[in-house]
């Protein structure tokens, strides 16, 4: 293989894996623009994971963890620190609407619900690892025309269920303690709601996505 085919595929996975806010400027909408930075190692440096999702192909939400700096002076990682960033498609330019960040998580992972909707638009979570031992669920909707956090859950883990008597999914909590039920949520078209405390079996039928 030549050195330009070796080269053309890994620019393709850095620029990817780079994405950070960035200042926001008109561009023309001639070709397809975002809001990518230039690559260098600077900005390479701490990344431990990334991924992405488009919705309705004018909506992307990009997350990824990375270390704080103030430890790395001492040769030690810094504490861990998820990102989410969520853009909108404008005349072909992609600009960020929203960024948050959550400080001692990481291993963020984006899902997209079709089968759950808020205001007639289909929800995405992005889960991650909250510390230790805690599962942090980050539930999405549309509210007047962006994207949204309408609600967070907390658990030692998640998992998916369908229940054939609703039929409808449900969403369990792993409680920490193993002596203790789990939560079953269910949607309400605004939120998951706690149901009635019950025996919730948790069953491999396919649904569990994590």
């Amino acid at each position: 293989m030549s050195y330009r085919n070796r080269f053309l595929p890994l620019c393709l996975v850095l620029t990817l894996a780079a994405c950070q806010r960035t200042e926001k400027t008109d561009i023309p909408a001639s070709t397809e623009q975002s809001t990518f930075p230039a690559l260098n190692k600077a900005n390479l440096a701490g990344y431990e994971n990334y991924s992405m999702l488009t919705i309705a192909e004018d909506w992307k939400v990009m997350t990824w963890s990375s270390r704080m700096d103030k430890q790395k002076s001492a040769g030690q990682k810094g504490d861990a620190l998820t990102t989410v960033s969520i853009l909108k498609k404008d005349k072909a330019v992609w600009r960020e609407v929203s960024e948050l960040q959550f400080s001692d998580s990481y291993n963020p992972r984006l899902h997209l619900h079709t089968e759950f909707s808020y205001a007639g638009k289909p929800l995405f979570i992005v889960a991650m690892q909250q510390g230790a031992a805690v599962e942090q669920m980050n539930v999405y909707g549309m509210v007047q025309g962006e994207y949204k956090l309408l609600q967070t859950l907390l658990g030692a883990a998640f998992e998916w269920n369908y229940d054939a008597a609703s039929n409808q999914k449900q969403l369990i909590a792993i409680a920490h303690d193993n002596s203790e039920k789990p939560a079953l949520y269910q949607w309400n078209g605004q939120q998951f709601m706690l149901l009635d405390i019950k025996e919730v079996a948790v069953k491999d039928n396919g649904y569990k996505i994590d």
